[in-house]
């Protein structure tokens, strides 16, 4: 089936919009997962488990800045989630916002009949994250997860994204990706841009696979969606002494998960 992944880094304003023309500082994740399911015939019973999710997000000085956490939907069949940070200059002080939020949801299908049943799962997974930042003072990174897993350990598969602008020494404007599924492994891929202002990155990837499995009679098996997005944004005037304590790393390694 069919993997996707990419990774890119520009100086350029111009290529991330107007949207983003008057913010100093952005970041931003999305994070998705679906499963569509077929039986070859007669037997298999569907039972959706309820959805939950989780997430948060504070703010660190001033109040010239904007986050959001958006849940878009949460099932057994797929769930999404996508927030963004904003950061403005603010005249001497500094301004920020950290949030996240992650879901997960569940089908368990069990083969009620009497004779072997086929189930053909098509999962696809998705991840994107990026970050820009305007001057060496402010960054902005976002992450971005989706996942697909099975409770009988026969399935796993991911798709990660990560993009940051970090200002202020902290390493320059790189992106990275991860995918895994069982039919081709672990790939992943990192790209760093430099250091120069203003910069802006993004990493993605998405996998779309077909799975097919044998139930025996009275066999079951629970199959999870899962997706998850970080994001923060720091701006200031030159340089206050302290720097937002939520700062850097809030995304972390790659590969982070937070099942309930």
């Amino acid at each position: 089936m069919k993997s996707n992944y990419k990774i890119l880094g520009t100086i350029a304003l111009a290529a991330i919009g107007a949207s983003m023309a008057h913010a100093t500082a952005v970041g931003y994740g999305d994070g998705y997962a679906s499963a569509s399911y077929y039986e070859s015939s007669t037997g298999l019973y569907y039972t959706a488990q309820v959805g939950n999710y989780n997430g948060y997000g504070y703010s660190y000085v001033g109040s010239n800045w904007y986050g959001v956490d958006y849940l878009n939907y949460d099932n057994g069949f797929y769930n999404s989630t996508f927030g963004e940070s904003v950061a403005y200059d603010t005249p001497g002080a500094g301004s920020g916002f950290f949030g996240e939020l992650y879901g997960e949801g569940g089908v368990t299908i069990s083969n009620l009949s009497s004779h072997y049943d086929t189930l053909y799962v098509y999962a696809y997974t998705y991840g994107f994250g990026e970050g820009y930042s305007s001057s060496w003072n402010n960054y902005g990174e976002g992450e971005g997860v989706g996942e697909f897993f099975d409770s009988a350990g026969l399935i796993e598969q991911y798709s990660e994204g990560f993009g940051a602008a970090l200002g202020r020494g902290y390493g320059g404007d790189y992106a990275a990706w991860e995918n895994y599924d069982i039919y081709n492994g672990y790939t992943s891929g990192f790209g760093f841009f430099g250091n120069v202002f203003p910069g802006y990155a993004y990493g993605y990837s998405s996998d779309y696979q077909l799975y097919t499995l044998y139930f025996a009679p009275g066999a079951s098996d629970t199959f999870y969606t899962y997706s998850y997005d970080a994001h923060v944004a720091y701006a200031t005037t030159p340089a206050p002494a302290a720097i937002a304590p939520f700062a850097l790393g809030l995304i972390g390694a790659l590969r982070r998960r937070k099942r309930a």
